[in-house]
């Protein structure tokens, strides 16, 4: 489960890993971190993303919380959206399109024409 399909209504649990650096988990998934700091307190989110520094550790559970709670994608009452397939062009159309036609076509015989040519 990531970070982008848990519910709205989940709330992260906070565990003390150093005396001051905090882990969330959201559903036992890793959620992000507050590091408390010279400068504030820091808040990463579980991407590694920049929250930012803050005043109070509360204000930094705050950002982490709300980077880690997102509803999920939806098309509206349908469900998810759907992912469009991958296009592909065909097989050495790049070649034919694009550079010199007579050193770059990956058609048959090309290479054999540019070689007699040469010799000339």
């Amino acid at each position: 489960m990531t970070s982008s399909h848990l519910p709205p209504s989940a709330a992260p649990e906070w565990r003390q890993a150093d005396d001051d650096v905090f882990v969330a988990t959201i559903a036992g998934e890793y959620a992000g971190f507050v590091g408390v700091t010279a400068r504030g307190v820091e808040a990463q989110t579980a991407r590694g993303e920049d929250l930012g520094v803050h005043d109070t550790v509360e204000l930094a559970r705050a950002a982490v919380a709300a980077s880690a709670v997102r509803p999920p994608l939806t098309a509206g009452p349908g469900g998810p959206t759907p992912r469009r397939p991958r296009r592909t062009a065909a097989r050495g159309s790049f070649l034919r399109t694009v550079g010199d036609v007579g050193t770059t076509s990956p058609r048959r015989g090309a290479g054999r024409r540019d070689a007699a040519t040469r010799r000339s």
